[in-house]
């Protein structure tokens, strides 16, 4: 046990940084007792895509979560390891660094919480936690792995979680990589200058950017383009129920659409928020409006794909930082394990 305790202890971690453009987002709260280091991120990284995860030991976290989908899967609705359908659609994981809420009800409030749920839920991975540590504890490479990422730690559901949720707050966007003629500060001050109410009557892409900022910033409030507050979509009628306010980055990537995938393209959701804008915001009452009235014009509406493009951010599909290892050519375990 004393010569165990030596082995652990011998690693130090190195410290990571979050890259993000600190000039339009501000520094996301990063948990004390779980500080991002290059080996928890790297531990983080092959843990959301290996298999033995699940049940089956066919589906990862990043079966869910693709990357080139912008870490959605495409369906209307998640499919577990046992083939049921989960009741919600998969949720882009980019820009978690920022949110305070989790899953589509906000139910849970960190991600380290987070990450413990669909591994255990009957219904989506359905892994055993006990077993899961056990084999993670008997592999030939994961024990020297975690003693490297968390030396003071033994391999628990905990560290785990820690690991995952490293990973997770990497996937990080540079933001909309815009014109010069479309600032993205513009798109949450669009009424700060004479010259942007003037631009706000164009119709030209700067106008529809600045519309669309007047219509949507009550709810996508912070420069990762997420929101912070949980809203009432008014999907289904005389409904109640908030939901999670999803990032706009590679909205167009991540379809099917809304808690439930009920729309199938941009073109409807698009048009569900701009037939009931002004009701948006009287049901909503911590948005602070009674009502707003709608600006978007035709030109907006017959351009609403080239505008939502506006939001694409290559950087998070091809990324290789993000990418799954175990399908890269120089994967090597031994690698990783080296002194």
């Amino acid at each position: 046990m004393l010569f165990t305790a030596f082995i652990a202890n011998k690693y130090q971690p190195d410290a990571a940084s979050l890259i993000y453009d600190a000039d339009k987002m501000e520094a996301p709260e990063i948990p004390v007792d779980n500080p991002q280091t290059v080996q928890g991120v790297s531990l983080g990284r092959l843990l959301f895509y290996d298999t033995t995860l699940s049940i089956n030991n066919k589906q990862s976290c990043g079966s869910c979560h693709t990357q080139a989908l912008s870490f959605t899967d495409g369906k209307k609705l998640a499919i577990g390891t046992h083939s049921d359908t989960i009741d919600r659609n998969s949720m882009s994981l980019v820009n978690m660094a920022w949110s305070k809420d989790f899953f589509w009800d906000g139910r849970v409030k960190n991600l380290e919480d987070l990450m413990q749920h669909p591994i255990s839920n009957a219904k989506e991975m359905a892994k055993d936690s006990v077993l899961l540590i056990q084999e993670l504890k008997t592999h030939q490479y994961y024990p020297t792995l975690f003693a490297k990422a968390f030396p003071e730690e033994a391999i628990s559901v905990a560290t785990l979680s820690k690991a995952l949720a490293q990973f997770v707050r990497s996937i990080v966007t540079k933001g909309p990589q815009l014109p010069d003629s479309l600032q993205p500060a513009a798109f949450f001050i669009y009424a700060d200058t004479i010259k942007a109410e003037e631009e706000l009557k164009l119709a030209t892409l700067t106008g529809s950017y600045l519309r669309l900022g007047k219509m949507c910033t009550p709810c996508h409030t912070m420069e990762s383009v997420g929101g912070e507050f949980m809203a009432n979509n008014m999907i289904d009628k005389n409904q109640t129920e908030l939901f999670k306010v999803p990032t706009l980055i590679n909205v167009l990537s991540t379809a099917p659409y809304m808690h439930d995938g009920r729309f199938k393209t941009a073109k409807e959701i698009f048009n569900h928020y701009d037939k009931n804008i002004n009701q948006f915001h009287k049901v909503n009452k911590h948005l602070g409006l009674d009502s707003i009235p709608n600006t978007f014009t035709r030109f907006d509406r017959e351009h609403f794909e080239e505008l939502l493009q506006l939001f694409t951010d290559s950087n998070i599909i091809k990324n290789e930082a993000f990418a799954n290892p175990f399908k890269q050519k120089e994967f090597s375990w031994e690698s990783l394990v080296k002194e």
